[in-house]
């Protein structure tokens, strides 16, 4: 429990978060920064003693450059404290090292040092802070033991660059592979050496990602659990601290909520995810166009009714799941944009397509007689003119609708429409002379239409929605006197097509 000491911030308070978004923007700067600065010395066929000694010597920068940004913060204010909770023990516990001390702000040092020294001494023996501490303790030079930051940026880096090197041309993927696994290990081993668990070092280079995604949103694709929306980003943990607070003669406690996110991803099936990524390796034509399917699916099953599957298609995030994968297919196999228009040129003959058909039952939009009335049913049967008129031509999303149409038969207007086909044929060897199957035929027709109306309502509110979203938009940038870019193209939407 942390007693109150007078600081310029009150601990808690909004100057105190406001104060500490900043440092946290600042760190997260840092770490992009440094992730360039290892690019620029890292290489793919790196040897072990070069490795190890680019990693020790780029360790001691950022944890200098890390006790740096503390330096500001500290005097607007910011309690020691709250600062060590933030930049936590990993560095914390470095500057135990008298060099390490000697290159740092030595009144950043006297500030936080107390605070760090009170941590060392409530330490459990077999804590992770007591075992750093020794292997400072024991080395006569100037040693830092590596922080999970470290490692993870290092992993991120190498990744990168297995990820470019797997799409030059005739790269052996699993040469690249193995390099990388290689890579892994060491870094993972690196760690453990300095009291870093496994679980600690694949967080932070988690969080890392994270950030470079952030910043970059191209760079989800290097990796193979965000360009697959294998994870998803996981919510902020909140940490809780209790305080002793004084107010004239009464002392009292209270908590202190900080939220932090800390490289925490959910997997498929809703648990957390606790390894570190891996490059996605190029993949075929055919794979893509399943994985698209698959991205399809996932984001349709979260419909039920007609409202809800329009507005999934009219999510950003839906409506840019083919031009993610059709971009993979780019970069991958080096098409060119005429060849994303006609992709079977690209299948090989063994490739396995089941994903094609893997919808449920048969081709809903292959249902005869969907456009014909009662009167025109009844007398000639279902018509064999085939209509789609809710389909589309992108392959992998139909293929997909045709799954979810067939999994929600109660919305569907092809699933009566079938039922009425089946009826007819009934109705036939009755040699049409049944009321009571005409009776359920017309009902059935009668729902059918009911349904296509439903359907057609609910594109047109999603068409209407978009068409007030961009008057809005005009009269906002009319009003602004915004124009676009030089170059820049801003073409009309003229409402949802699939």
């Amino acid at each position: 429990m942390t007693d109150f000491h007078k600081t310029n911030l009150e601990i808690g308070s909004i100057e105190e978060k406001n104060e500490l978004d900043k440092l946290k923007k600042s760190i997260k700067s840092l770490q992009l920064e440094f992730i360039k600065q290892i690019q620029n010395k890292l290489s793919i066929n790196i040897t072990d003693n070069n490795l190890e000694y680019l990693l020790t010597e780029l360790n001691k920068v950022y944890c200098q450059k890390l006790i740096g940004l503390c330096d500001k913060p500290l005097e607007n204010g910011l309690a020691p404290i709250t600062i060590i909770r933030h930049i936590r023990m990993w560095v914390g516990v470095c500057l135990a090292s008298n060099q390490f001390k000697r290159i740092c702000k030595s009144n950043t040092v006297n500030n936080l040092i107390r605070i760090i020294d009170a941590q060392i001494e409530k330490a459990k023996p077999d804590s992770s802070i007591i075992f750093r501490l020794n292997l400072i303790n024991t080395h006569h030079d100037f040693y830092l033991p590596y922080v999970p930051e470290t490692l993870g940026a290092f992993r991120i880096a190498y990744l990168e660059l297995i990820y470019n090197a797997m799409r030059e041309k005739d790269a052996n993927i699993k040469d690249l592979w193995f390099k990388f696994e290689s890579f892994e290990n060491k870094m993972l081993q690196y760690g453990r050496v300095v009291g870093i668990s496994d679980s600690s070092n694949d967080r932070a280079m988690r969080m890392i990602a994270g950030i470079y995604i952030d910043k970059y949103s191209d760079k989800s694709d290097i990796f193979r659990e965000t360009a697959y929306n294998l994870v998803t980003r996981g919510e902020d943990a909140v940490i809780t601290y209790k305080i002793k607070k004084r107010n004239l003669d009464e002392v009292y406690i209270k908590d202190i909520n900080y939220s932090r996110w800390d490289g925490n991803y959910i997997d498929e099936s809703g648990q957390d995810f606790l390894l570190g990524f891996t490059p996605r390796v190029p993949a075929s034509v055919n794979e893509l166009r399943r994985r698209s399917k698959e991205a399809w699916d996932l984001k349709l099953s979260l419909a039920s009714t007609p409202k809800e599957f329009v507005a999934c298609l009219s999510l950003d995030t839906a409506r840019n799941i083919q031009k993610k994968y059709l971009k993979f297919m780019q970069i991958d196999n080096g098409l060119t944009d005429e060849d994303l228009t006609h992709l079977n040129d690209f299948m090989n003959y063994n490739d396995d397509v089941t994903w094609m058909i893997d919808i449920g039952g048969t081709n809903p939009f292959n249902t005869a007689g969907l456009s014909m009335n009662y009167v025109e049913f009844i007398k000639n049967g279902p018509s064999e003119e085939i209509t789609e008129p809710m389909a589309c031509n992108y392959s992998e999303l139909k293929s997909a609708m045709c799954l979810w149409f067939n999994l929600h038969p109660n919305v569907s207007p092809y699933a009566f429409q079938t039922k009425a086909n089946v009826l007819y044929k009934t109705y036939e060897k009755s040699g049409k002379m049944s009321l009571e199957i005409e009776q359920e035929i017309y009902d059935v027709l009668k729902k059918r239409d009911e349904l296509f109306l439903e359907w057609a309502k609910a594109y047109a509110n999603v068409n209407n929605n978009l068409q007030a979203n961009i008057t809005e938009m005009k009269s906002v940038l009319e009003n602004t006197n915004i124009r676009p870019l030089p170059g820049e193209h801003r073409p009309e939407k003229k409402g949802v097509f699939l």
